[in-house]
C-alpha cells in the first residue's frame, strides 16, 4: 500500500524489499491508489518484456486511502504494453501470463523466522 510516485517506481524497477505472505484464505493489503499513473511510465517501460509477480486480488473494498484489496495469490507474467494516461476506459497494463515457481515465494501460512530457505519474495523475477 503506497500512493508514493516514487517508492511505487522503485518496486517496480527493484522489486518490493518487504515480506508478503499470502495464507491460505487470503490477506487483506492497504492501498491508497492516489498514485500518478503517467509518472509510472519510465518504470514500467523498463520492465516491458520481463517476467513480474502481480498480487492476484478477489474484492476491493473502501476507496481513496480507504482502499483494502483482498490478494489470495500471485500470478507471473511478462508486460507486453502498457498506457497509463487518457481516458479511463483506454488505460491498460497488457499481461501474458506465464508459469512462475521460487523457493523464496511463501504461499500458506508459512513461517519465514523458521523456514531457512525463505528469503524476502521479491516481486521481479
Amino acid at each position: 500500500g503506497s500512493n508514493s510516485n516514487a517508492e511505487t517506481a522503485y518496486w517496480i524497477e527493484n522489486g518490493y524489499d518487504g515480506t508478503f505472505i499470502i495464507p491460505d484464505l487470503g490477506i487483506d493489503v492497504e492501498g491508497d491508489p492516489g498514485i500518478s499513473g503517467g509518472s509510472l511510465n519510465g518504470a514500467i517501460n523498463l520492465r516491458l518484456g520481463d517476467h513480474v509477480l502481480f498480487p492476484v486480488f478477489d474484492q476491493v473494498t473502501g476507496n481513496g486511502a480507504n482502499t483494502i484489496y483482498h490478494v489470495v495469490s500471485l500470478v507471473g507474467g511478462i508486460i507486453e504494453g502498457f498506457r497509463l494516461t487518457g481516458n479511463i476506459g483506454e488505460r491498460e497494463l497488457l499481461i501474458g501470463v506465464t508459469d512462475f515457481s521460487a523457493t523464496c515465494i511463501i504461499l500458506g501460512d508459512g513461517d519465514t523466522e523458521l523456514n531457512s530457505t525463505v528469503s524476502a519474495p521479491v516481486l521481479i523475477q
